[in-house]
């Protein structure tokens, strides 16, 4: 198990992972995002970091955007065939065989390259997040507890659901490990990450993720029967995990 922002972090600030701090996560975070989208030095300087575009400071971009693309060549080698495909083809189809053309009359090859390589990322994560939804909704109904919780928020990638306190917070674990997880033929599963609180600012906190390792064992005990008699409403799953 690991987390993609805190491995380049390590990289690009060349720190063992356990010692990269949030602030160092989070600084790093929007690079990642920039790199991949083909962000100038000038753009990562001034809009992602916040910094005056000092010859020190592009440099210093410059590097860091160079440091992220040397560390993972061969995606951003994929993404560079993506993007040159795309505007010669004037379409790009994507994993799930779902199809955007481009007007290449109307829109410039910059703009054209930026819109596929969105479309790549964005549209296979949205047809995956549908796919774990509806398989969320069916697991809830299977295991009886589906008028119990609640869907009340969409944001991007995240879904917020509201559980009645009699619903033990591991039944949630198990049911999200077991029935959302997606296995593909040679790839690595795609976990979800499970958040708990009071409200969707806490639950989104990085601080209130489950590790997977956490999350596959509370899913095996719960099966197993280890939490029958035992109560754990979500809200306290943060203040509880790191006493179990």
């Amino acid at each position: 198990e690991a987390d993609y922002h805190t491995e380049v972090a390590s990289i690009a600030l060349n720190l063992p992972p356990n010692q990269i701090s949030g602030k160092q996560r989070k600084e790093v975070k929007p690079v990642n995002f920039g790199a991949i989208y083909g962000i100038s030095a000038y753009g990562l300087c001034t809009s992602s970091l916040g910094k005056e575009p000092t010859s020190a400071n592009l440099k210093a971009a410059e590097d860091l955007i160079l440091t992220i693309m040397m560390s993972i060549p061969e995606i951003f080698q994929y993404l560079e065939i993506c993007k040159t495909k795309s505007y010669e083809y004037g379409y790009f189809l994507n994993h799930d065989w779902r199809i955007r053309y481009f007007d290449k009359q109307r829109n410039s090859r910059g703009r054209i390259e930026r819109q596929a390589l969105n479309y790549l990322i964005q549209s296979y994560a949205a047809g995956k997040f549908r796919e774990i939804y509806l398989k969320f909704k069916d697991a809830l109904v299977e295991a009886g507890i589906y008028d119990l919780v609640k869907t009340y928020l969409l944001v991007h990638d995240e879904l917020q659901n509201y559980a009645h306190e009699s619903v033990h917070a591991y039944q949630i674990c198990h049911l999200i490990y077991k029935y959302c997880t997606i296995m593909e033929p040679d790839k690595a599963p795609y976990y979800l990450g499970v958040g708990f609180g009071m409200s969707w600012y806490e639950a989104k906190d990085d601080r209130s993720e489950l590790p997977v390792k956490f999350l596959e064992l509370k899913a095996k005990e719960w099966e197993e029967g280890k939490w029958a008699n035992h109560s754990l409403p979500a809200h306290k799953v943060p203040e509880f995990v790191y006493n179990d």
